[in-house]
């Protein structure tokens, strides 16, 4: 979604770095509508002995439009795109409503779209997320070798006031964004006015957390123990999945859904337009856009579900 836009970092290496037991499988990672089409896009380049470039690395969903990362560093988006993305290459990119942001393979930051984005900072980061459902909300966040997080932007209700702490992994949704601290913790900021519980965990002192994913007005996160929780606009019991190796999350302007190593896929959430119905597998990486979501399968295939009116479900070949 328009909330979770940051290099795919594995909950395996991220409970290595809280000192959590680790699992084997790759990673986390950011809109509810009227109807649309529903449909499942898929790319069938991920074979092992497929061309350089043809496997995708990441995906990245706005509000109707989607976009991948392939494993030569190239950006293809397709839907319903406003603007012309930036050239590569990259090794990671994040995608708001109106805006593309990349992160080059020495750590820099090349935006393109909106123009809020373009004032981005400058130095070496390992994450990039970009939040923001409209062009006046968009906003970006990068992580840096040291933990620190810079965002820019549109700050009008608080988004780009980042506390001073160091993290591992940032988020961002379309009024707020969210971190994850090196102790397991999670801090939240903005909302302002579109305030629906987002910035405020629903959890208690002594919860331990190795992923966070922020929808537009919602945020969800993975504890240590594998149990899910989400709070804000998305209202959600906590979910749990305790003995399953949660292996990605993604979450979109309502809804979200969790990938484990055993191949299933559970979705909670709006799901009129099939947003909700996520195919099993074994994926890396998953995110959410208004009424669609997309994940990156291990074999480096992509695949799309949900509101395809804009074409935001049809993976290039």
């Amino acid at each position: 979604m328009p909330g979770a836009r940051y290099l795919p970092i594995s909950v395996g290496i991220l409970m290595l770095l809280l000192g959590c037991p680790t699992v084997d499988d790759d990673d986390t990672s950011s809109d509810d509508d009227d109807t649309g089409d529903d449909d499942t896009g898929d790319d069938d380049s991920g074979d092992d002995d497929s061309a350089p470039g043809s496997r995708w690395l990441q995906v990245s969903t706005a509000l109707n439009y989607s976009c991948g990362l392939l494993e030569d560093g190239e950006i293809v988006c397709w839907g319903d795109l406003p603007f012309a993305e930036p050239q590569g290459p990259f090794q990671a990119i994040g995608a708001g409503s109106d805006g593309l942001c990349g992160l080059t393979p020495s750590g820099g930051l090349r935006c393109g779209g909106n123009a809020l984005l373009m004032d981005n900072p400058s130095g070496s980061f390992t994450q990039i997320t970009v939040g923001g459902d409209s062009d006046s909300s968009i906003h970006g966040c990068a992580l840096d070798d040291d933990g620190v997080v810079s965002c820019w932007g549109s700050n009008g209700e608080g988004q780009c006031a980042v506390p001073e702490s160091t993290y591992v992994q940032v988020a961002a949704g379309a009024y707020h964004t969210c971190a994850l601290d090196m102790e397991g913790r999670i801090d939240c900021w903005g909302c302002g006015s579109f305030d629906y519980g987002q910035c405020e965990p629903t959890v208690e002192p002594h919860d331990r957390f190795i992923a966070v994913d922020a929808g537009d007005n919602h945020t969800c996160a993975v504890r240590d123990d594998t149990t899910i929780i989400c709070w804000g606009f998305l209202e959600s019991p906590e979910l749990t999945f305790t003995g399953f190796e949660v292996a990605a999350v993604g979450s979109g302007t309502g809804h979200s859904c969790a990938s484990f190593a055993t191949g299933d896929m559970e979705c909670w959430g709006s799901g009129e337009d099939g947003q909700t119905d996520g195919p099993g597998g074994a994926f890396t990486q998953l995110d959410g856009g208004r009424a669609h979501t997309c994940g990156v399968l291990e074999d480096g295939t992509l695949l799309c579900w949900g509101r395809d009116d804009e074409g935001q479900c049809d993976v290039p070949e």
